[in-house]
């Protein structure tokens, strides 16, 4: 698909877009210090309330056939892992 390129990494699964990068409920999860469990609970509640997306201050998921997938809108960066905050050394 044009605009849209599947990158698979040693760790973790991701769909880059324009829109941002769409991460797996497990890294989401890791990169926010959240239980997966957590993040099942909020959705549930989602939809028992009818809501057709998430409510505001939660975090934006979307479900891809059955893998539900949460959008970064700006890219994270976990401690040592060479991506630094840009500043010159």
């Amino acid at each position: 698909m044009r605009g849209q390129e599947l990158i698979a990494t040693e760790s973790f699964d991701r769909i880059s877009a324009f829109s941002g990068i769409w991460v797996t409920e497990k890294e989401f999860a890791k990169l926010f210090a959240l239980n997966r469990q957590t993040l099942a609970n909020w959705r549930s509640s989602d939809r028992r309330l009818g809501l057709k997306s998430p409510r505001p201050g939660y975090p934006f998921y979307r479900y891809f056939g059955s893998a539900v997938r949460y959008r970064l809108d700006k890219p994270v960066h976990q401690e040592g892992d060479g991506q630094g905050d840009g500043a010159a050394a």
